[in-house]
């Protein structure tokens, strides 16, 4: 509903990989057949510390949007490489790059 879905070629939900978050392994499930590997230029966007732990953990870089604010402490040993307040101010930034 928020417009995402023509960014993606695939959608990984919880109970889809081996493993659910903090393990990386639906990040690397969802990079599978993409031609695409781990790296830092490889953004994984989610609202929870979970979410940046399984990003470091995969080797790829988290950006957190603020929805459930995340006690900060929860973020220290995984912090996010960038930061949006919400679904709308991600939506701004990138636009721009998509055209």
């Amino acid at each position: 509903h928020v417009g995402f879905r023509p960014y993606f070629a695939a959608v990984i939900g919880a109970g889809d990989a081996k493993a659910d978050k903090p393990d990386p392994a639906p990040l690397l499930m969802g990079l599978e057949g993409s031609g695409i590997s781990p790296g830092l230029d490889v953004w994984y966007v989610g609202d929870s510390h979970t979410d940046m732990m399984a990003a470091h953990r995969a080797g790829c870089a988290g950006v957190l949007i603020e929805t459930k604010s995340p006690p900060e402490d929860l973020l220290r040993d995984h912090p996010p490489i960038a930061r949006f307040p919400h679904h709308k101010s991600i939506m701004e930034f990138i636009k721009p790059f998509f055209g």
